[in-house]
C-alpha cells in the first residue's frame, strides 16, 4: 500500500484527510498543489470516489493544467507502485476516465454552469 500522505507536513495531512470540502489557501510555494494532488489521489484510491465526481478549481489556467498533470501522474505512481489490489484497481479505472476530471478555473466553472444551464 502506497500513502500518498508520507511527505507530507501534520497540517498538510489534514487537509488531504479531511471528511469534509476544502479550500486550500496559502502563499506562493507552501506546497498547494501537492497537497490537491494528494487529496484527489486519496478521494480516488481511499475512499472510492469517481474522477467526474471530484471538482478541483484554481484562479489560473497555468494552475489548472499543473494540477492537472500532476494528479494524473500520482494516478500513474499509484497504479504502477503499489502492492495493494484496490488502491490499484482505483487508480486503474481513474486513468481510464481522466477525460472527465474536472479541473478548472473558477472562470471556466462558470462558463461552463452558463452554457449548461
Amino acid at each position: 500500500m502506497i500513502d500518498i500522505c508520507k511527505d507530507l507536513n501534520e497540517h498538510q495531512k489534514q487537509a488531504v484527510k479531511t471528511d469534509e470540502n476544502a479550500v486550500v489557501a496559502a502563499g506562493a510555494g507552501s506546497g498547494k498543489t501537492k497537497v490537491l494532488a494528494s487529496r484527489y489521489v486519496y478521494l480516488i484510491t481511499e475512499k472510492n470516489y469517481q474522477v467526474e465526481h471530484i471538482l478541483a478549481l484554481t484562479f489560473t489556467d497555468k494552475a489548472a493544467a499543473e494540477m492537472h498533470r500532476r494528479i494524473y501522474r500520482e494516478l500513474q505512481k499509484m497504479y504502477a507502485g503499489t502492492d495493494d489490489a484496490t488502491q490499484r484497481n482505483r487508480a486503474g479505472a481513474a486513468l481510464d476516465s481522466f477525460f472527465k476530471a474536472q479541473i478548472m478555473t473558477i472562470d471556466a466553472f462558470c462558463h461552463k454552469i452558463a452554457v449548461t444551464a
